[in-house]
């Protein structure tokens, strides 16, 4: 627990100058921080106030810090190394603003019930579902869904927000949008898991076959009781609300995999949303993410398209992309300790970077065949990977550098390998700066991949997705194949065929799956925002 009297003596400050600390500002306006510490002294998130590296403030304890980011455990090591304790010295947001008190009343199925009964609610919308974006007010993500919501009716749409730290009412401020509180019952204190204790869970033959596959991550009854619990939740809401049609963010999450079930149960169309391959776009795809891409599991599709295409234009237009894109990186700055720690790496070596994946956010099973015929057929996590390319560095006398997937920065298990005088990990350096300094990239399946070729660098793919069928980077098909393709790799380079196979791959992205963004940040391409996306 905080000790109000020890909080409120001091000046307050933050540790995190994302979403969530913008979120804090705004909806607790009379305690706001004195200043900021993050590891990105150029996030500009919140307006006014000063960020500043943690290196930069001597004086620790004359101040109470309130970590506004979802990376607790990182920060919270980092503030035990200053000699500051829990509930004395800090605190996470979470208890220090009391929101699970400030905003405890999720709306339960009775009341979504009434409220359409009432008419506040409307049956036959199309849902917009992407609660960790929406709740941290990601401004890609709410300047897209305002403009196309505004462009094609708001009426029509009805957004299931499912992030405590966001109220029903800031949503429908923030998008111009209905919007509904729905609680994820396994995540919920309020006592609505009533489901499997009532005997209220009649599931047919189809559906238990569902559940079976989903269980493979699972391995007690109380988990998989768990997952029956909310799929028959997500099922009721489906029953209430009669949606007509899911624009679904990711596609990796248990919570997408139920909803993409029900949405083929009840007949209506689902689409999945990612960051696109390239900056400024948002990608929208019926099949899915990474390997479930409908350009990646149904080659024809892309080989029709790809006929239309004429390289000799597209160059042109990509080599100014290129020149934009390296141009606005710029302003993506070293962190100072990390740069001091690569510094030490023998020069002479190569350098490889492996970009590290999302795995703790993967509701997936890394030893079935769904994994490997969709995520990876090489390994079953970015730590394994990692290990093992440590592994063959070793043997070739190359440098690796793992950089853990940002939002894995929360759990130790997922980024912690062995560092010595080969093997380093940068957590928050920007990925642009790591990609310039290595020779060679590595990756499974990340958001980020596309940014290698803007650098000239080549990238080696454990993954699947839609890079794997136009023949710009190297594919490790399996974990033997690994070591041969980073050095084709590193042999080879990144070539003219690469970045004309490519361009050709994100002209057709661009065409069938990847939307404009409407941030405006200069790379205003993709599809437009008039096309509905479902």
């Amino acid at each position: 627990m905080v000790d109000k009297e020890i909080k409120n003596n001091r000046k307050i400050i933050f540790w995190g100058a994302g979403g969530v600390a913008r979120s804090c500002v705004e909806q607790f306006p009379d305690i706001a921080p004195l200043f900021i510490v993050d590891h990105k002294p150029d996030k500009k998130l919140v307006d006014g106030i000063d960020v500043f590296l943690p290196e930069d403030i001597s004086d620790w304890k004359n101040y109470f810090i309130v970590v506004s980011t979802f990376a607790y455990t990182s920060v919270k090591n980092e503030l035990d190394g200053y000699g500051l304790r829990e509930g004395e010295d800090y605190a996470y947001f979470w208890e220090y603003f009391c929101y699970d008190r400030y905003l405890s009343s999720i709306e339960s199925l009775d009341e979504i019930k009434k409220s359409v009964e009432n008419g506040m609610i409307k049956q036959n919308r199309i849902m917009i579902w992407a609660p960790f974006y929406i709740g941290r007010r990601c401004r890609r993500i709410r300047n897209f869904i305002t403009e196309y919501i505004k462009k094609t009716g708001d009426e029509n749409y009805l957004i299931w927000n499912a992030q405590r730290e966001v109220s029903t009412n800031g949503i429908r401020d923030e998008f111009e949008c209905m919007s509904v509180r729905i609680s994820i019952p396994s995540e919920d204190r309020s006592g609505e898991r009533h489901f499997i204790a009532s005997g209220d869970c009649f599931i047919d033959e189809d559906e238990k076959n569902f559940i079976k596959k989903l269980r493979d991550t699972k391995k007690t009854k109380a988990e998989y009781e768990e997952y029956l619990n909310d799929y028959i939740y997500y099922r009721s809401l489906f029953e209430i609300m009669k949606p007509s049609a899911f624009i679904m963010w990711s596609g990796w999450t248990k919570e997408s995999m139920m909803i993409g079930y029900l949405t083929k149960r009840h007949g209506i169309d689902v689409v999945y949303g990612e960051y696109g391959w390239l900056e400024g776009t948002l990608q929208f795809d019926p099949g899915g993410i990474a390997g479930k891409s409908v350009l990646c599991s149904n080659k024809t599709v892309y080989e029709m398209n790809l006929q239309k295409q004429n390289i000799k234009d597209l160059r042109v237009l990509f080599e100014k992309e290129k020149k934009l894109i390296i141009e606005k990186d710029r302003d993506k700055k070293w962190n100072y300790n990390e740069y001091e720690k690569l510094d030490r790496l023998d020069i002479s070596k190569k350098n490889i970077l492996f970009v590290g994946m999302g795995d703790a956010g993967m509701d997936i099973d890394p030893k079935s065949a769904f994994w490997s015929r969709f995520v990876s057929s090489c390994v079953c996590s970015s730590v394994e990977a990692a290990r093992f390319l440590s592994e063959i560095c070793l043997e070739n006398d190359w440098n690796l550098i793992y950089k853990p997937h940002p939002l894995e920065l929360t759990d130790q298990k997922y980024i912690l390998i062995e560092e010595n005088e080969h093997v380093q990990q940068a957590f928050y350096t920007p990925i642009e700066r790591l990609i310039e300094f290595c020779d060679v990239v590595v990756s499974i399946t990340s958001a980020v991949d596309f940014k290698t070729f803007f650098y000239n660098k080549p990238l080696v793919q454990l993954g699947r997705n839609v890079l794997n069928i136009s023949g710009c980077t190297y594919v490790a098909e399996n974990k033997d194949e690994i070591e041969t393709q980073l050095k084709n790799a590193v042999e080879n380079g990144f070539t003219d065929r690469h970045w004309d196979a490519f361009i050709l791959l994100m002209k057709v992205c661009l065409k069938t799956t990847h939307w404009d963004d409407m941030s405006h940040s200069g790379f205003d391409y993709g599809v437009d925002i008039f096309r509905r996306i479902v």
